[in-house]
């Protein structure tokens, strides 16, 4: 076990670790999210190169099953007001892991501060799809190169080319979730003002779609831009719920554009 400067926990279940390495890691991915203070909100951070270690560790240490044991590389369970947070260590990849789930730990504070509205909100739909987009934002910030951070948006023009399969009803809310990844990839060129790398990817997107679709894919985009903005960067503020509730109109909005069309 070792703990940051800034008093955060973390364990790493790897043969020959330096925990240097990870307490900087641990500090460069906090300060994405500037102003938030981590200290009281994290109960541990465990790397692992293996998802059954942070498994057994959860459930011996905390008595929580790892109900997600087959699914992802970085995961968070909220453990009261703080938050348990496992992530993979993959080079190239760990730091972002981090960022993302860390958002997670943000906004579990967040909702859960706010305990009139935490019951009814924390498993609905257009709050998890707020959740994300938050969290991925962010995640795109870290270890920018030249040429960006874009996986979302270089693969999303597959699902495009691909409408008939990724947009049925049997997919749509994976797909409409893919799509918010691709907006949050957007979102560090918009705080860079790079209209040109912007202007890139909507016009790959428009050449696989439809000007109807560009609308509520730009739409949705400057209102989830502005929204991050407006309240989501403000830790201390009470979220709007009235905007998840469009979030979760423009996600039917979609299923029903793409149903229409696939007739």
């Amino acid at each position: 076990m070792y703990k940051t400067a800034n008093s955060i926990h973390y364990l790493a279940l790897l043969e020959d670790t330096n925990s240097k390495d990870f307490n900087q890691l641990i500090e460069r991915a906090m300060s994405v999210y500037e102003d938030f203070n981590f200290a009281d909100k994290i109960e541990i951070i465990v790397f692992f190169t293996e998802r059954k270690y942070f498994t057994e560790y959860i459930k011996n240490e905390y008595g929580i099953e790892d109900e997600y044991s087959k699914e992802g590389r970085a995961i968070h369970y909220p453990h009261g007001l703080k938050s348990i947070i496992g992530v993979e260590a993959i080079k190239g990849l760990t730091e972002m892991l981090l960022t993302h789930e860390l958002g997670h730990a943000i906004e579990h504070h967040k909702l859960k501060s706010d305990i009139t509205n935490y019951e009814g909100w924390k498993e609905r739909r257009g709050y998890r799809l707020w959740s994300e987009f938050f969290c991925q934002a962010h995640a795109s910030m870290t270890q920018r190169t030249p040429e960006g951070n874009d996986l979302y948006l270089t693969n999303f023009p597959m699902f495009l080319e691909n409408k008939g399969l990724f947009f049925d009803d049997k997919h749509i809310q994976q797909t409409f979730l893919y799509m918010i990844y691709s907006m949050a990839d957007l979102h560090p060129y918009t705080l860079e003002k790079n209209t040109q790398a912007i202007s890139y990817y909507l016009d790959r997107f428009e050449q696989d779609s439809s000007p109807e679709f560009m609308t509520v894919y730009e739409t949705l985009y400057m209102e989830l831009n502005s929204y991050l903005l407006r309240n989501g960067i403000f830790y201390n503020a009470t979220h709007e719920y009235s905007f998840f509730e469009r979030l979760e109109q423009y996600e039917q909005e979609l299923t029903n554009f793409f149903a229409e069309n696939n007739q």
